[in-house]
């Protein structure tokens, strides 16, 4: 019996998932497929190859010589986001997209302070003071877990840096700034802590994903008083108003219910809210260094906000580093050793000023 519609069949489905992935995602199941495709294409290309082999080995001519030329285009698109990620970082590594990153020099503990689930990634043996995040979680401010992204962080925290991911309070039951006011209550209970952690109280920064970026990039644009070395903000949206504007009841989120029940209602019902709860509103001289990682192609949260950010910084002359990631997709990062996810921690390392890995 002849087996060679089955590489045929795979070509078809790779090349439907290649199309689609560079389509703008508008449904939540269409995201999730665009983010696997393009963050896992370096696996998905080794099947076009292998189905490409297989029909020019194994199939009449003319069928082999088409397949075979249709897993070479399959696979030279998979590749785009590794392609492009090598371009934007001198510490690429082709072989961490086919590999584990295995036993890390980092553990992972769940437990509960300052009266908040509290997930702290830290290295396995700290001989001194470390730099820490407080990083925030995403979930649209109505869902979410603190242990996310688990991989990733792990894999940031064997560099030698402490990493603690509370649970915040969450709409509709509450709004902003509840989630602030949990933020300055875990940071001031970690420094109360320090000796007992691991960290240097004067080497705090923020960090968060999409929602938590929001949370983390208000609080220490807000909060001079704090004294925070450093802003992440990944995929996050920094100017609620310009949000508002641009939220329909019909997008991929119905970012409309969000935006209203997290932060009260619209603009002019609830205006205070909405400036709070915006960094941009509140760049000054005390504004500390930040770091924006966005895809270009994020139908979630809008890049824009991450490019004005970036603007508004650099017209006060503040310090800023903006990772633009023109293949990627919402929660880009999610993979470990991933082409964003490698762009991720390589840009967070710098920043931190942490030794390079491999140096």
């Amino acid at each position: 019996m002849k087996t060679w519609w089955i590489p045929v069949v795979t070509l078809a489905i790779l090349a439907s998932l290649s199309a689609s992935a560079w389509i703008p995602a508008q449904s939540i199941w269409r995201w999730k497929l665009s983010l696997a495709t393009l963050e896992l294409g370096h696996w998905l290309c080794l099947a076009a190859l292998l189905s490409g082999a297989w029909l020019l080995l194994g199939s009449p001519r003319w069928i082999g010589l088409v397949g075979a030329l249709t897993g070479l285009i399959l696979t030279c698109v998979l590749l785009i986001p590794a392609l492009q990620a090598q371009s934007l970082t001198p510490t690429f590594s082709w072989a961490a997209l086919w590999t584990s990153p295995g036993s890390r020099d980092a553990v992972m503990m769940d437990t509960t302070a300052p009266g908040l689930r509290l997930v702290t990634f830290r290295p396995k043996n700290i001989e001194k003071p470390l730099p820490w995040i407080v990083l925030f979680h995403s979930g649209g401010w109505e869902g979410g877990d603190p242990a996310e992204f688990a991989e990733w962080n792990l894999d940031l925290a064997s560099e030698g840096v402490i990493i603690l991911c509370p649970a915040y309070r969450l709409a509709p039951q509450h709004q902003w700034p509840a989630p602030e006011e949990d933020a300055l209550a875990v940071i001031q209970w970690a420094r109360s802590q320090s000796a007992e952690l691991g960290l240097d109280p004067e080497r705090l920064h923020l960090m968060g994903r999409s929602a938590g970026a929001q949370i983390a990039s208000a609080t220490a644009f807000q909060h001079p008083e704090l004294n925070v070395k450093g802003l992440i903000s990944f995929y996050g949206p920094a100017d609620m108003r310009f949000a508002r504007t641009y939220a329909y009841e019909d997008d991929i989120l119905n970012s409309l219910k969000l935006l209203r029940q997290y932060l009260g209602g619209d603009p002019e019902e609830a205006p205070q809210n909405y400036s709070t709860a915006s960094a941009i509103d509140f760049i000054g001289q005390e504004t500390p260094p930040t770091l924006l990682l966005h895809g270009d192609r994020d139908t979630l949260v809008w890049s824009r906000q991450s490019e004005r950010l970036a603007a508004a910084l650099e017209k006060e002359g503040r310090q800023v580093t903006f990772l633009r990631l023109p293949w990627a997709v919402h929660a880009c990062d999610y993979f470990p050793g991933s082409p964003a996810a490698q762009i991720a921690k390589a840009g967070v390392v710098q920043f931190l000023g942490l030794p390079q890995p491999g140096k």
